[in-house]
């Protein structure tokens, strides 16, 4: 039985880039997605004493959590999902089997103890810009926003990945040097698609093929329309063939400066600077002529953690519970990353080669495409040549007329 080795998860909130990214790595002939699948938020709700409509609730307890023990249900549960990924990527000719579930920050414990050798990729994007694509999503369904949402204290699952969401997944990857651990930058992947689909590409250890990042000219039709059959996902990212930046700055014109200022009070500043977005911050700070908190909002967030756990027991202890300041002994040696098979860490010279390799593929894929075009327009000049009626005569005429003109 697998330990998770060709399972890939893509872990992100919901609003991040997770549908364009699916998209890219499903036109890889050794990769199959499904759409979000939630499988293991399920399997996590199995060891809950959740009401059935049928009733018994005590009587399957009893069985799950006395009779079976730990041990045979993680086992069966890594059994259930390892025959149901293995088997539809066999079936559609891949090797690797990629879950897309963005809220997947509420099972992370439950993902370490099934599948200790999966790969993971983090995505991250601006936490404003997620602001933004939830409000044009809930403007488009006639679903109130406004910085209200923020202010109440009702339980909002919206609000949830927003808020508490990010911050799991921060304290799950923070300070991660696992061979098993992505780093993915949305804005990075918008702005350099062809570098980022060959790092993506060397940390699956699957070959680049050309112009996959253009999922929309290389798409295979029967993925594509299982792709979208869901009702998950981002259905807008089938309007390109590419990843594009259009969504990069939105915030600046979609959120005002009452949204702008009530999210950052809440999540501060130090996770902006931390994953990258500090220009974020200052940006953000001069359009609401407001200086943010550097930490976040303690009492907020633990609101919202008490709020989850009495809407979602957890049945595993939690690992990765929000800490709103690191410990003097986790500035000084670093948290825990998420729960791994041993393998060897990669070091920062290691990191520096493997950085510069990728950089130089990224190159000669270029080089190879420019080539290639100018070989289809050499081609096509030949073709047009060969189309004109006594082309050889009449060429060299015509260019002394143009030479006496001059």
């Amino acid at each position: 039985m697998s330990d998770g080795e060709s399972i890939i998860f893509l872990l992100s909130v919901p609003r991040s880039g997770s549908s364009l990214t699916t998209a890219i790595l499903n036109n890889h002939p050794d990769v199959f997605a499904a759409p979000e699948s939630w499988l293991l938020m399920k399997l996590n709700d199995l060891l809950l004493p959740l009401p059935n409509k049928y009733g018994g609730e005590k009587i399957f307890q009893t069985f799950i959590n006395g009779i079976m023990g730990e041990a045979l249900q993680e086992e069966a549960m890594r059994a259930f999902v390892d025959k149901t990924y293995h088997g539809l990527a066999s079936a559609n000719g891949a090797t690797l089997f990629l879950d897309k579930s963005p809220r997947y920050y509420t099972v992370l414990e439950l993902l370490d103890r099934l599948f200790p050798a999966s790969k993971r990729i983090w995505l991250i994007r601006n936490p404003l810009s997620v602001v933004a694509s939830y409000k044009m999503l809930d403007v488009k369904r006639g679903t109130p926003f406004s910085e209200k949402l923020f202010k109440q204290k009702e339980f909002s699952m919206r609000v949830f990945d927003l808020t508490y969401g990010y911050w799991r997944y921060y304290h799950y990857f923070h300070n991660s040097s696992s061979e098993q651990v992505y780093r993915l930058s949305y804005e990075k992947l918008t702005e350099q698609p062809l570098e980022e689909t060959v790092r993506l590409c060397t940390f699956l250890n699957i070959p680049y093929i050309d112009r996959l990042e253009r999922y929309g000219e290389r798409r295979d039709e029967a993925k594509k329309a299982l792709l979208t059959a869901s009702h998950s996902g981002d259905p807008y990212v089938w309007k390109h063939n590419e990843p594009h930046q259009a969504s990069v700055d939105l915030w600046k014109t979609e959120l005002s400066s009452e949204e702008i200022a009530a999210y950052m009070n809440i999540m501060g500043t130090r996770l902006f600077e931390e994953l990258g977005y500090g220009q974020v911050v200052a940006e953000a700070e001069r359009i609401t002529g407001t200086s943010f908190p550097r930490e976040p909002d303690e009492e907020w967030l633990k609101m919202r953690h008490d709020q989850w756990l009495q809407q979602f027991p957890q049945p595993i202890p939690l690992s990765y519970n929000i800490k709103i300041r690191p410990s003097s002994n986790e500035l000084s040696q670093g948290s825990t990353g998420p729960t791994i098979s041993a393998r060897p860490t990669t070091g920062p010279a290691t990191m520096e080669v493997n950085q510069l390799k990728v950089a130089l593929r990224a190159s000669e894929l270029k080089r190879e495409r420019i080539e290639m075009d100018l070989e289809k327009l050499k081609r096509r000049n030949i073709e047009i040549k060969r189309r004109i009626p006594f082309y050889s005569i009449l060429a060299p005429i015509v260019r002394r007329i143009l030479l006496k003109k001059h």
